[in-house]
């Protein structure tokens, strides 16, 4: 297998997926293999009497690298079900273009906090899934159809890459798929009059799709019929469009709109219309209709996870620092909620405890998680982070010891039920103060 070569094997099945019920996992470019054989730079090595630890770290390392991987296209030679032109595959997600809709398969991965094995070997994630168990999110289907377009379009693939795709599954020579070619970007010629569509990946692993607007065309005539999301809303703060899943959010973020002119980029105003019938389309402000206009929206997969143990828990409050780290507070009758190591209280108090809980910003690991409470019934409900990254909760206990910080306003219980107010530093690992 050549640099650049990629390989499926037949080890996992999308058995009720339209898309591509015959792909396996997804093969890693021989480049990465390295990784296998070589600890990071400045890594220790892994301890002699952990059997997994060398593989589980480098399927962690091997799986970090594949989501940094450019999107690529490749042509549907087979491969996949064949209303599709092109498929690709993402970190989080799949894709099938076929003349009349994107589909964007979701879901299918690990809870934040798995252990390293593969999703395919992990049951599905339940309400009763802790954080730290192997479970996998629903697969969603999420279309986007092209709401009255030209029903044939040309698509054809643009920039091709350099690598190909390998398709060995089963063990029938017949009916494998070899040197697939890939691309990174797709193009659909005349969707609608006098309207383009290019797809393509971002660096960070969204989807990406410009609108072309030929001088003279009607950008009011591009809509999408979205089905597969729970709802379909505008995010009346950032003006981007909202689809949560079963297998997770996704968000188009606000379209960016521009024109060209003497080398010069024109910023023209843009925004999503959710219409009568449902389905989305772009309203734009005042251009030179006489030049191309592009209308580009990013599509990203935030995450989506559960949060406990096998007790009871639940989260009454959330907020999000400038880094896109989400802190929740909330309460936990478990005694084994998931903490860190070094967090101020990693053990049950007894009875309900609050938690404190630091999510990092992809919702991949948890960043501190800490109880908060004595050995009676405590619950947190509010939570605010300043810029420091400090986080301060509130909440009410019924603990007399619950824990308070010399010199703080009230040290001792009140009697009957106390209100708290509580400071912890950026790292969750100490009260500035508690009262």
């Amino acid at each position: 297998m050549g640099r650049g070569q990629h390989t499926r094997h037949g080890c996992q099945r999308f058995t009720h997926i339209a898309i591509a019920p015959r792909i396996a996992c997804f093969g890693v470019a021989l480049l990465l293999l390295a990784l296998l054989t070589a600890p990071p730079t400045g890594a220790e090595p892994p301890a002699a009497s952990s059997a997994s630890a060398v593989p589980d770290r480098a399927h962690a390392q091997v799986a970090a690298q594949y989501g940094k991987l450019p999107l690529a296209f490749e042509a549907n030679a087979g491969q996949a079900d064949p209303a599709a032109r092109f498929v690709a595959h993402a970190h989080g997600f799949a894709l099938a273009l076929a003349p009349d809709a994107l589909t964007m398969i979701v879901g299918g991965r690990q809870s934040a906090g798995g252990s390293g094995k593969t999703v395919g070997d992990a049951a599905p994630c339940t309400p009763a899934s802790p954080p730290t168990a192997d479970c996998r999110l629903p697969t969603v289907p999420l279309r986007f159809a092209f709401a009255g377009a030209n029903p044939a379009p040309t698509i054809a693939a643009e920039q091709p890459l350099p690598g190909i795709t390998n398709y060995f599954i089963g063990n029938d020579p017949s009916q494998w798929h070899t040197n697939v070619p890939t691309a990174a970007r797709v193009r659909y010629s005349d969707l609608y009059p006098g309207i383009d569509l290019t797809v393509y990946g971002t660096d960070g692993g969204g989807l990406e799709y410009d609108a072309i607007i030929a001088p003279g065309a009607d950008p009011a005539a591009f809509a999408l019929s979205i089905t597969g999301a729970d709802t379909v809303t505008l995010d009346a703060d950032t003006g981007e469009l909202v689809l949560p899943t079963a297998g997770g959010e996704v968000r188009q973020h606000a379209p960016v709109a521009y024109q060209e002119h003497d080398g010069q980029r024109i910023a023209v105003d843009a925004r999503y219309t959710v219409r009568g019938d449902g389905s989305v389309g772009f309203a734009v402000g005042a251009y030179d209709e006489a030049l191309p206009l592009v209308i580009d929206p990013t599509v990203t997969l935030a995450y989506s996870t559960f949060l406990g143990s096998t007790g009871y828990n639940s989260g009454n409050g959330i907020a999000v620092d400038s880094g896109g780290n989400a802190y929740i507070i909330g309460n936990t009758a478990s005694t084994n909620f998931p903490t860190t190591p070094a967090a101020f209280q990693t053990t049950n108090g007894g009875g309900t405890d609050a938690f404190v809980t630091k999510l990092n910003a992809t919702g991949t690991a948890l960043i501190y998680s800490t109880y908060l409470g004595g050995t009676s019934s405590d619950s947190g409900y509010g939570i605010a982070v300043d810029t420091s990254g400090n986080a301060y909760v509130t909440g009410y206990t019924f603990s007399a010891n619950f824990p308070t910080t010399p010199g703080a306003f009230q040290t001792t219980y009140g009697g009957n039920q106390d209100a708290f107010v509580t400071k912890l530093n950026a790292a969750g690992t100490a009260l500035v103060y508690s009262t």
